[in-house]
């Protein structure tokens, strides 16, 4: 498993902003604070040379609901109080109005798009907004050093040296959209239809 983080700062409650993207050591954890897999939101080196994200990517806000986990996340170590702040497990999705075809960087246009068509879903609280995506030290090791980030997320190197920090910036996260706490939660056996969850 191969991890990564893009790094964004919690503005306001429900509102995020700014994005940038840090190295995530393999030999730090595998889990997450909801006991969902991280693996199964990294964002794959492959996929972002194929151009395509096909499978939801995680969040992890400063601020996580106290008490509060979301189906399919089975525990939380939320820290805030407050029915604006998102359950741990929560999902939400980029408003599929907005047109991510004039993003900058062709990263920003996979992530928007993952977020729009598959959502995203908060699997911990951090020190910033941040998702995952592959530690690149396996792909320099292969590729005689050569880090794949830049020039895939700043394919015309408007950012020497920083990109990491900015090209993300251009998604706008004010307008994502929370879905209802549990929401695809499955309805235990012999529950009356329309009685659970959201479904």
């Amino acid at each position: 498993m191969y991890q990564c983080q893009w790094w964004w700062n919690f503005h306001v409650p429900g509102v995020f902003r700014e994005w940038l993207l840090v190295t995530r050591q393999q030999r730090w954890t595998r889990a997450t604070a909801t006991g969902l897999p991280l693996g199964a939101f990294v964002i794959c080196i492959s996929e972002l040379q194929k151009g395509y994200i096909d499978h939801a990517v995680n969040l992890i806000p400063v601020r996580t609901r106290a008490n509060c986990h979301s189906w399919p996340a089975n525990r939380d170590d939320g820290n805030t109080a407050g029915a604006s702040i998102p359950c741990e497990g929560q999902r939400f999705r980029l408003d599929p109005s907005f047109s991510p075809s004039h993003l900058y960087s062709p990263v920003a246009r996979m992530v928007a798009r993952a977020m729009q068509e598959y959502g995203a879903i908060v699997t911990d609280k951090g020190g910033a907004v941040v998702t995952q995506a592959q530690d690149p030290r396996p792909s320099e090791a292969s590729h005689n050093g050569v880090n794949p980030y830049p020039a895939l997320l700043d394919p015309k190197n408007r950012y020497p040296g920083y990109a990491q920090y900015v090209v993300l910036n251009e998604i706008p996260l004010t307008l994502l959209q929370a879905l209802p706490v549990n929401y695809g939660k499955p309805a235990p056996p012999g529950a009356v239809p329309g009685t659970w969850g959201n479904a």
